[in-house]
């Protein structure tokens, strides 16, 4: 049993019968930014809830696994919400490389990759009810039967990505049951959508399916060999989609408490339109400049938190608005923000440094405040220019026990308009 939201926490390693890392039997616990890595179970490799409500938010699952259902999460009853949250390299023997559901499931802004199963390669979902998953992208997901990304009864799949999933039946998608795909992706050769009862809108399918405003052919990924499935500039996906198709904000997504307007921000935190109608997929594309992604991972410091660095100025040069922020850095640590050009991800003290060669300090030291917050408004150096694209990473003292002294945050890439 548990209430309340558990912050900034690391589950890593831990096996049991049922739930590597947690067994829940009632209550309603929130985990926010945090890790399950490595653990392991007979079913539910990290998270068991057999009831109760389960939040996620902004958390990773890394690698957990089971010989039974559910790599990381198996909730054989009551609802569960997750957003902006990753699944990497889970595997169960049976179901549910990463998920096996047999509540209400609702996802937004999540990613699936390299999760492996029998069937639903990502997701395995039992039961009743009409699961809501939005702004999601599946990628690389496997599973040995069927449903690369996602097999089950019933869903409702708006603005999602899915490219390169895998599986001998329903290479992304195996349904049964009234369904509905939009405003979506589906890339990848031969038969990636089986099932009955299935409506699929405005959703380019790499290999054609039969619906109002569906396209065919190449999406026009900016890299997908690097698992970039953001959309070039000139990819059909741009402005495809169809306004009608928009789903509720449900899960409450920009924090304005209006649950009923129409989807307003897309897997990334930017305008879910930013053209004449909303691109296909999860992610809109910014045409021309303005853009800003995050990027590369961050590890665990002496304080248990994993350092994020947010840009929250504009990437408009003429408007003098340049302002980073990093978060869950180690309190009191002294810091620095660096730029550069190249982008990496190598091994870097207690994390991974995410900038290649010729990287370049961004103003002065700073310190990080008690909560492990810090904020800069340096001056920008002339080499970042109008139209050019920089990366920024958050480089700060850590003193994790047996570490190398110090750690580093992810990063953010942000292209500067005129």
């Amino acid at each position: 049993e548990g209430e309340g939201t558990y912050r900034r926490c690391v589950f890593r390693a831990n096996s049991a019968s049922s739930g590597g890392a947690i067994r829940m039997y009632d209550g309603a616990p929130t985990f926010e930014r945090c890790i399950f890595e490595a653990n392991e179970a007979q079913s539910a490799g990290a998270i068991a809830t057999y009831d109760g409500v389960l939040g996620l938010r902004a958390c990773e699952f890394r690698q957990n696994s089971t010989i039974g259902s559910g790599g990381a999460v198996n909730s054989y009853d009551g609802p569960i919400s997750a957003v902006d949250t990753l699944f990497v390299g889970n595997e169960a023997g049976s179901a549910g490389g990463a998920i096996r559901m047999g509540g209400t499931l609702s996802l937004a802004g999540c990613r699936f990759v390299s999760n492996t199963a029998a069937t639903g390669g990502a997701v395995r979902r039992v039961g009743l009810g009409q699961p809501y998953i939005v702004n999601c992208e599946f990628r690389a997901n496997v599973a040995t039967i069927r449903g690369g990304a996602y097999h089950g009864l019933h869903v409702t799949a708006v603005h999602c990505t899915f490219a390169r999933n895998s599986a001998p039946a329903g290479g992304a998608l195996a349904l049964s049951g009234p369904s509905r795909l939009g405003n979506s992706i589906v890339a990848g050769p031969g038969d990636q959508i089986g099932g009955d009862d299935l409506v699929v809108t405005a959703t380019l399918v790499q290999s054609g399916y039969p619906g109002v405003g569906n396209l065919t052919g190449d999406p026009g990924f900016q890299d997908p060999q690097i698992g970039d499935l953001q959309l070039s500039p000139g990819s059909p996906c741009v402005d495809a989609g169809l306004r009608s198709a928009l789903p509720q904000d449900a899960l409450d997504l920009d924090g304005d408490g209006d649950t009923d307007e129409p989807l307003p921000l897309d897997s990334l935190g930017s305008s879910r339109v930013s053209g004449a109608s909303p691109d296909l997929g999860a992610y809109e594309t910014a045409l021309g400049c303005g853009r800003v992604e995050t990027f590369c991972s961050a590890l665990p410091n002496a304080d248990g938190g994993v350092a994020r660095v947010v840009f929250q100025g504009t990437p408009d040069l003429d408007a003098g608005a340049f302002r980073l922020a990093a978060f869950d850095a180690v309190a009191g640590s002294s810091a620095l923000f660096f730029y550069g050009a190249l982008e990496t991800q190598v091994p870097f003290g207690n994390g991974f440094r995410c900038l290649a060669r010729s990287t370049r300090r961004l103003g002065g030291p700073v310190s990080v405040d008690p909560s492990g917050t810090v904020e800069a408004s340096p001056t920008l150096p002339s080499d970042i220019g109008p139209g050019s694209t920089w990366s920024f990473q958050l480089w700060y003292s850590d003193p994790l026990p047996a570490g190398s002294g110090f750690n580093s945050s992810d990063a953010v890439r942000v292209q500067f308009c005129p």
